[in-house]
């Protein structure tokens, strides 16, 4: 079975710097000493992704939380997000009392920034563009709303790493919120993440949330238990880190193949701005009956995945119909993600596109 994808692969290559790594933390002394290696790592994302700041929290949804709560967001605060996206972008939102307002996507799976001004009213407070699939936002659109109704913009960039809009890193101008989820393409062993920012001020009141302490002058705005990224997550995510280049380049080296093998005509790889650089954190497919396919797929031993559904529609979040959600009604239907992992070999994309370009409605 080719798996969508296979952790002991991903890392494999890895593994001796990361064990390498972890073991000088039984070294250390005490917690400062720990903190250091943490702190490390924030510094080196910080340069790497052409930030100020950058603070190691424990997920991608604490990572958005924090941002939100910093940006004075409050309950009953209305932000923008994608219906298409991870359920962790709404959570966050959620989680300090806010509600999301959902927006329609595009045919390449991001925001409709062309859709977002109507969502707008008084109670709208923020925007959080989700750089999903490794694809870009259309950003300069959507900074001008932002600008022009004095909206707070937070970028979920959990699946952007090294991604970049007209040259500029994701989250490189803006609050920039990281997962480092094991699925990502920057990713430690479990959960964390990490944010990135510009602005002092709101630097140093995330950094006051993380570890909360019974000083009275300590003046926290959030109810949070300690949420810092610890120490083994940031020894493995350095090393990840110190091979982010050759780990994107193999992404993008991927997906030319996988473009240049799938002569399926039933079958259209989802596009991105070429003005942008996606970094392919997936691999998606537009397909008519994708149930068929994936259990087409498996027969052949093969695994893929629907990923998403769209928020609005899910249990946890469902609303009445709305007909200006309906491109990401109809293109969630038919989307598919392909196994696309650091460790896939090209053996096994030529025989992935073999199969697909074999199979028949």
């Amino acid at each position: 079975m080719i798996k969508f994808c296979d952790y002991s692969k991903k890392n494999q290559n890895f593994k001796k710097d990361m064990i390498k790594e972890i073991y000088t933390l039984f070294n250390k002394t005490n917690e400062y000493e720990l903190e250091k290696c943490t702190q490390e790592l924030e510094k080196k994302f910080a340069r790497y992704n052409n930030s100020t700041f950058s603070i190691g929290v424990n997920s991608g949804t604490t990572a958005l939380q924090l941002a939100l709560l910093v940006s004075g967001i409050k309950k009953n605060n209305k932000v923008i997000i994608p219906t298409y996206t991870y359920i962790a972008t709404a959570l966050a939102v959620l989680n300090i009392g806010a509600i999301p307002i959902f927006a329609d996507i595009k045919e390449d799976l991001t925001i409709d920034e062309n859709k977002i001004e109507n969502l707008i009213t008084k109670e709208t407070k923020a925007i959080i563009p989700v750089h999903l699939h490794g694809n870009v936002c259309e950003m300069d659109k959507i900074n001008k709303i932002c600008e022009k109704y004095n909206l707070t913009l937070i970028e979920d960039c959990s699946q952007a790493h090294g991604a970049e809009y007209k040259g500029e890193k994701v989250g490189s101008k803006n609050i920039g919120c990281f997962s480092m989820h094991s699925s990502k393409i920057i990713s430690g062993l479990g959960s964390s993440g990490i944010i990135t920012m510009n602005n002092k001020e709101k630097y140093e009141q995330i950094k006051e949330c993380l570890l909360p302490n019974s000083n009275k002058t300590n003046n926290i705005i959030s109810k949070r238990t300690p949420c810092k990224m610890d120490a083994i997550q940031a020894a493995i995510i350095k090393i990840k880190l110190e091979n982010v280049e050759k780990i994107i380049e193999r992404k993008i080296n991927i997906a030319q193949k996988y473009k240049e093998n799938i002569s399926n005509n039933k079958i259209k790889l989802i596009e991105t701005n070429l003005k942008n650089k996606n970094v392919y954190r997936d691999i998606c497919i537009k397909i008519d009956n994708p149930d068929k396919f994936i259990s087409y797929m498996k027969e052949n031993d093969i695994e893929v995945k629907q990923l998403y559904a769209p928020l609005h529609l899910t249990k946890f979040f469902k609303t009445n119909k709305n007909k200006t959600l309906s491109i990401s009604e109809e293109l969630c239907k038919k989307i598919v993600c392909l196994p696309n992992y650091y460790g896939i070999t090209d053996e096994e994309i030529v025989y992935i596109c073999e199969k697909i370009n074999e199979y028949k409605l």
